[in-house]
Order: structure tokens, then C-alpha cells, then sequence
């Protein structure tokens, strides 16, 4: 396996499409947020009972794992 993914739950794309540059702010003992030029979102960080693969598309019956996640990031609007 190559690297561990980072999946994000976005609930409005079109809130997502309109904001071009996106920084994600914080520590290990704060709290994250993702902010733009114009706004600021609480990010929480959500278990998940399953781990979720990342597969790339396969020419034949070979799949090679390219990333993994066991939790992942709900952008709170």
C-alpha cells in the first residue's frame, strides 16, 4: 500500500465550488478548521466501523490498494 488517504464529507457542493482556495488550520491540540478568503468551517473528525480502500482502475483482474482510510473529516456548514 502506497500511502493513507485523507477522506473529506463535503454537504454542499455548491457551498465548495464557488470557494477557490481552501487552508486547513490547526494542531494536534486544537481544533481544525478549512477557511477561504471569505469563510470558516469546523471540521470533525468521524470513526468509521470499516476501513475504505482506495482502488484505481484495473485493465485486467488485478487491483493493487493505493490508499486506505478508517475515519474521516465532516466539514460542518
Amino acid at each position: 500500500m502506497k500511502g493513507n488517504i485523507r477522506y473529506f464529507e463535503l454537504p454542499d457542493i455548491k457551498t465548495v465550488n464557488n470557494i477557490i482556495n481552501w487552508a486547513l488550520i490547526g494542531t494536534d491540540s486544537e481544533d481544525v478548521v478549512v477557511c477561504s478568503d471569505t469563510v470558516t468551517y469546523s471540521i470533525k473528525k468521524v470513526e468509521m466501523s470499516s476501513d475504505v480502500y482506495l482502488l484505481p482502475p484495473a485493465n485486467d483482474n488485478h487491483f493493487e490498494v493505493t490508499g486506505s482510510a478508517n475515519s474521516y473529516y465532516e466539514v460542518c456548514l
